[in-house]
């Protein structure tokens, strides 16, 4: 549980008002970063008698001085193993009937159930779905160490190969089809660049923390709307293990 003073004491000197904002959360008994956002900046505001505006500044600090995830995308994690990326792996059939050809927009989906249920593999499916047949960034959250580019690759070539016996049929269709015709002319380095293509757009954040977790989402809400930043216009987001 990290102390607001501890964290901040890197600005203290060009902020020096943040120290005596730290004094006055102090009466109120707000001494760490679990307390400080356990109410809203509102809440805080009216308890401490500090202006909501630097309230607000201080909480933008504390986000700044939180550890924020690194970030790497499904291509980089499986060129850090030692399996090929189009090795066919072992994976369970597609879960089409279950996910469909699309998700709806702008929803907030849970998945529950016991362990070893399907969850996850119903999210790798909707996020191989979502930046093959959309060419979409997705950001996928990890929570619980279970991200497996492997498995992901797996589940991507057993997509790609059930398209060239029916690409309109495949749930990857849309960007499939140009995939499909050129293996037909003998072209296989096209579903090689497609595979490639699909993983790096997959953009993987390992999370250890509740507060981790935080500055990540906060920070998530300008970079989907920087025009000059990879995840822009990412269509899903996917949080993996949380509970």
């Amino acid at each position: 549980m990290p102390r607001l003073r501890r964290l901040l004491r890197p600005y203290f000197e060009d902020e020096p008002w943040i120290e005596d904002a730290l004094n006055a959360f102090s009466t109120v008994n707000v001494n760490s970063v679990e307390e400080m956002l356990s109410m809203s900046p509102v809440q805080l505001s009216d308890r401490s008698g500090v202006s909501l505006e630097r309230v607000e500044r201080v909480g933008d600090r504390v986000y700044e001085g939180l550890e924020v995830p690194k970030e790497i995308n499904g291509r980089e994690l499986l060129s850090l193993s030692s399996l090929s990326p189009l090795l066919p792996l072992p994976s369970p059939p597609p879960l089409n009937f279950l996910v469909g050809p699309t998700l709806p927009v702008s929803h907030l989906i849970e998945l529950a159930g016991a362990p070893s249920t399907g969850k996850t593999q119903i999210c790798f499916q909707a996020a191989v779905m979502g930046a093959g047949s959309t060419d979409r960034p997705v950001v996928w959250i990890e929570c619980s160490n279970g991200f497996s580019a492997q498995r992901m690759s797996s589940l991507l070539m057993s997509l790609s190969s059930s398209s060239s016996s029916s690409p309109s049929s495949s749930p990857l269709a849309p960007s499939l089809s140009s995939q499909a015709s050129q293996r037909a002319r003998g072209e296989e380095e096209g579903l090689s660049e497609f595979h490639d293509h699909v993983m790096s757009r997959v953009h993987v954040f390992p999370v250890h923390s509740v507060f981790s977790l935080l500055s990540l989402l906060f920070s998530l809400d300008s970079r989907l709307s920087d025009e000059e930043d990879s995840l822009q216009g990412s269509g899903l987001v996917v949080v993996d293990g949380l509970g």
